[in-house]
């Protein structure tokens, strides 16, 4: 498994729709013959988070504004 995916990023409140909060680049070990591609598997029941997966690497962008007023408990999100 990919170690980067486990890796702990904390995102302001404040941060605006659109902004790069994490780049995933896996070793090649974990290529296959399609490359390497990045999906939110859990926790991102509200779509606060986008990635994209460009030339094996990944990009986590937020997709939603944010607002810890509205929600108390913390987004955890993992990757495949």
């Amino acid at each position: 498994m990919c170690k980067e995916a486990y890796s702990y990023v904390e995102v302001p409140e404040d941060t605006e729709v659109g902004t790069l909060v994490k780049k995933i680049e896996c070793d090649r070990q974990y290529k296959d013959s399609t490359g390497l591609n990045y999906a939110i598997q859990s926790g991102n029941t509200h779509g606060k988070f986008w990635v994209n997966s460009t030339n094996d690497v990944g990009f986590v962008y937020v997709f939603q504004s944010i607002s810890y007023e509205s929600r108390t408990d913390q987004f955890h999100v993992s990757f495949v």
